[in-house]
């Protein structure tokens, strides 16, 4: 899913917008990536694709109360 993308190495250090929505623990609010253009315009994306999406990757996850997400690994420089 696009979500990998946004989480893995390539984007994740480039990506000032995605940066600047994240928030304690690293993680940041679900909500805040279906707003973006890619998920809201080419893959209709909802909240419960993104949680069926985390099951199978490797890049990112979801916390307990699955309204947040984080990558899984933090990027290091």
């Amino acid at each position: 899913m696009q979500v990998d993308f946004y989480f893995g190495d390539y984007n994740y250090p480039r990506d000032t917008h995605l940066k600047s929505c994240i928030k304690y623990d690293d993680y940041m609010e679900i909500t805040e990536v279906l707003k973006w253009p890619r998920m809201r315009k080419t893959w209709k994306a909802t909240h419960e694709d993104v949680l069926e999406a985390s099951k199978y990757s490797c890049i990112f996850e979801i916390s307990a109360d699955k309204q947040y997400i984080r990558r899984k690994n933090k990027f290091l420089n």
